[in-house]
């Protein structure tokens, strides 16, 4: 009974510590190879344009009748966009795509120096709109849905405000608006000890995947170190392994941020808060959330570690048209892969876009 306690031990820590050595892996062909492995983003699609390592795709659509608006979805810039498509039977994008929804995503892949000089500007008054209008026109509609995502959500929500009528609605998932308060980034990113400037002179065209990927990994230690208790605890379980290594993956491929966003970023919103405020602009534009007046559906997670409920909350009382608020009892990301959470979550969307 002792031998076989002890070969189990041995097993199990073998297993554990093979595991972390694969995660801590951050070369992107061993990334890329993993997303292969694990059939990651497996949702078919097609590139209809791409900017440098930015590309659009079209899902392939599976129903012959598609809903009449299409949906361009905007992911964040943190992470990879395929926490929206982990796993098959797993994805949002394979929901929406069943659903019969026309769907496209902008992937904006792996910032190198070649995406040094590009700004907050450039991605939305650029990359965006072309994004956008490459829509219209592949479907022939003048208005089309946009999902956003984390951050991707802020920037779809200050297109809408610049372009509102090119916008049928807008849906947004753990969206944040409002930074003053915003819970422990907006406390590293205070003026008075996180110079901007600084940072982007010292690293130069893109901030460090490493960087970026600390930050969030500190916003809650103790779910980072339950995570790791829970795998060690059931590396033996193939069927919990399946699903560990797709989120895990995910949450490892940390990719860098383009410099001069990530200085409008920190500055103009953690710093300043101008969007709530009225003074954020984009090439000299305003980004008034009055001008939002299309149907809003605003999903927010209740536990929230990144951004708090307040912050993406605040975005109802700015905009002028109607808004569908729905508050899930999951975690920032949780919110789109637990089970049964993320039911909630798909139905919500798919509903309130068909609608």
């Amino acid at each position: 009974m002792i031998p076989d306690k002890a070969k189990e031990l041995q097993e199990r820590n073998l297993k554990y510590a093979q595991i972390i050595q694969d995660a801590m892996s951050g070369k992107r062909e061993d990334m890329e190879k993993r997303i292969k492995e694990l059939n990651l983003a497996s949702t078919p699609k097609e590139v209809i344009h791409s900017e440098t390592s930015i590309k659009l795709y079209r899902f392939i659509p599976v129903k012959k009748k598609l809903h009449k608006t299409p949906l361009l979805i905007v992911p964040s810039l943190i992470l990879r966009y395929y926490i929206m498509d982990l796993l098959k039977g797993h994805s949002l994008i394979e929901h929406l795509v069943e659903s019969g929804i026309d769907t496209y995503l902008i992937d904006w892949g792996i910032p190198g120096d070649e995406h040094g000089h590009l700004t907050f500007d450039y991605y939305i008054d650029k990359f965006l709109k072309r994004a956008v209008r490459k829509v219209s026109r592949s479907t022939g509609v003048e208005k089309i849905n946009i999902l956003g995502q984390c951050l991707g959500g802020t920037i779809g929500v200050v297109y809408t405000s610049l372009y509102q009528e090119e916008i049928n609605k807008l849906v947004c998932l753990t969206t944040p608006v409002e930074f003053e308060d915003a819970g422990l980034l907006s406390v590293w990113t205070d003026r008075k000890t996180f110079n901007i400037d600084k940072v982007v002179e010292t690293f130069g065209n893109t901030i460090p995947a490493d960087f970026i990927h600390a930050c969030f990994q500190f916003l809650d230690v103790k779910a980072t170190v339950e995570r790791y208790k829970k795998l060690y605890n059931n590396v033996l379980d193939e069927n919990f392994l399946y699903y560990y290594k797709a989120l895990d993956q995910w949450i490892n491929d940390k990719i860098p941020f383009p410099g001069e966003v990530f200085r409008k970023f920190i500055r103009d919103l953690y710093q300043e808060n101008l969007l709530v405020k009225g003074k954020f602009t984009i090439n000299e534009k305003v980004a008034d959330l009055k001008n939002i007046t299309c149907p809003l559906l605003n999903i927010v997670a209740k536990f929230d570690h990144v951004f708090p409920e307040k912050s993406a909350k605040a975005l109802n009382s700015f905009v002028s048209g109607p808004v569908d608020y729905h508050i899930i009892s999951a975690g920032h990301v949780t919110l789109v892969v637990l089970f049964p959470q993320r039911e909630e979550t798909f139905k919500l969307i798919s509903d309130f876009l068909k609608k």
